[in-house]
């Protein structure tokens, strides 16, 4: 599925936009400047597309990695993931208002856990799930109604902003839309070569074992759904690991690619995850040098 330049982002400013300001505040050129190129992860919605920075679409693919595994209803997994927008921007912080802490911004005072474990994003979205099916009602609920039953916000309507897009990403990340996301990763390459390490991260998020094979791992999957789920789920890995390619039922992604290529030899029976070896793997340049 072709993934288009043309995006919305969720935080921040975009490259255009501030290649916009800079051309009101200095003037018209009168040369044509390159166009920006794009950064961070790009994911096809209902009439939209987001662009989440790397950093984002990581935890955002745990949160719905933790529901999926556990056969949380799909709407439970929009409700985590906007909560994580509203309440984090989806980013794993330790520190918050009073003592809250981590993408929920639960808080260890109010009997969520220690500030170490809900600094684990799979422990804080168990910890999320589990208290959101103990409300009675909960799956009839508005998503702010839901959330904030939850979470007893200071500021309970903000949640309901980020339902669109917390629903495309669960579609993505938990209900398994082929080709959901692609990344630029440009500096994946010199994140872990460690095979073990991403396995025992699938094996944390999943509950599933990973099958080594010199620097691929496969993940075995039952059907096309959980298939592209963990496939969208491991080119989010390129955030932390030297991804080299993911492939899954005849097509592959590569860091960089803003869409997945035809290949052969990529069945639907499971997830290829190939990382570079410790020796293909370039040095850090130093600060200033290109890479």
């Amino acid at each position: 599925m072709p993934i288009s330049k043309k995006s919305r982002r969720l935080t921040g400013l975009t490259a255009a936009s501030a290649l916009a300001l800079a051309t009101t505040a200095c003037g018209d050129f009168d040369f044509e400047l390159p166009e920006p190129k794009p950064v961070g992860c790009f994911i096809a919605g209902d009439g939209e597309e987001y662009n989440p920075n790397g950093e984002q679409a990581y935890y955002a693919a745990t949160i719905a990695a933790v529901g999926a595994r556990d056969e949380m209803p799909e709407r439970a997994i929009v409700i985590a993931l906007a909560t994580a927008w509203q309440e984090s921007s989806m980013k794993n912080i330790e520190y918050g208002d009073r003592d809250s802490v981590g993408l929920f911004q639960q808080r260890p005072s109010q009997g969520w856990g220690t500030a170490e474990e809900l600094q684990d994003p799979v422990y804080a979205s168990n910890e999320f799930y589990r208290k959101l099916v103990l409300i009675d009602g909960w799956d009839s609920m508005t998503l702010t109604e839901a959330a904030q039953a939850v979470q007893i916000s200071g500021h309970p309507d903000k949640y309901a902003k980020w339902e669109t897009e917390s629903t495309d990403m669960a579609e993505v990340f938990a209900e398994g839309r082929a080709e959901g996301i692609a990344c630029t990763a440009s500096r994946s390459r010199y994140g872990s070569t460690d095979t073990a390490e991403l396995a025992a991260e699938y094996q944390s998020e999943w509950q599933a074992e990973g099958a080594a094979d010199g620097r691929t791992i496969r993940f075995a999957v039952p059907d096309e759904t959980r298939g592209w789920s963990v496939a969208n789920w491991a080119v989010t890995r390129s955030t932390m690991y030297a991804v080299e390619s993911v492939t899954y039922a005849g097509k592959e992604w590569r860091p960089g690619e803003l869409e997945w290529a035809d290949v052969e030899n990529a069945d639907a029976s499971q997830v290829a995850v190939t990382l570079l070896s410790p020796e293909d793997q370039p040095s850090m340049p130093e600060n200033g040098e290109s890479s």
